[in-house]
């Protein structure tokens, strides 16, 4: 019986790098609480925005984007200083490296697992890709190649899903990023409150979009 290649499954990039950046502030005790959440669309409630309070209907433009630009320097800043505190929680703690791989190794076990279990082909999406971007296939076979493509990507999305909802992997992230976490705080007794501050600023910043900031009025000549 012929030996199955090891493929890189799309995702796996992103976990490593999920599992090493700042989400671990997430589960600091496995759990989110309601105050954490990411605010509601359309809720424009934050008061250290100016204008965004419910009760001011006529913001100011320039001190909204004033405020944005501080929110978003204050971000940099903490990645930064997060970065730089991950990164010395490694060096420090070799075992972390350990955990990381077999978190990954298991995620790829599992995840090849259940393609194999939604019939999801990687070779077979790789090559309908390459023939989609050939200008000179017929436009029923385009939409055949779409169709099936679609149908495909189905199936790894709930490979995706059923991989993340698997107790083995939980409860093998939670250790992780339980250890990330106290390894953190050994490098830096504040780096909770550093990530949450992180993670609230970063849902002030997706909440904010540019259609939302009020036009300029043009000066009257």
């Amino acid at each position: 019986m012929p030996r199955k290649r090891t493929r890189n499954i799309p995702g796996m990039v992103s976990l490593v790098i999920l599992a090493t950046m700042t989400c671990f502030l997430h589960i600091s005790a496995g759990q989110t609480s309601a105050q954490e959440q990411p605010p509601r669309s359309g809720a424009k409630t934050d008061p250290d925005i100016p204008g965004y309070g419910p009760a001011d209907k006529n913001p100011d433009p320039d001190e909204m984007a004033e405020s944005i630009e501080r929110m978003e320097s204050r971000a940099l800043e903490l990645q930064e200083e997060i970065a730089a505190m991950r990164n010395h929680a490694f060096d420090n703690n070799p075992e972390l490296d350990i955990l990381l791989k077999e978190l990954v190794i298991t995620t790829h076990t599992i995840m090849t697992e259940n393609l194999e279990r939604e019939e999801v082909d990687l070779d077979r999406l790789q090559n309908i890709e390459e023939q989609l971007q050939d200008p000179e296939i017929s436009s029923e076979r385009r939409q055949q190649l779409k169709q099936e493509k679609e149908k495909a990507f189905l199936g790894y999305k709930k490979a995706e899903m059923r991989t993340e909802q698997n107790e083995t992997l939980r409860e093998l992230r939670e250790e992780f990023y339980t250890k990330l976490l106290a390894a953190a705080k050994k490098e830096n007794p504040d780096a909770e409150k550093l990530l949450n501050e992180l993670d609230i600023l970063q849902h002030q910043l997706r909440f904010i979009k540019p259609e939302a900031m009020p036009e300029k009025q043009q000066a009257i000549p």
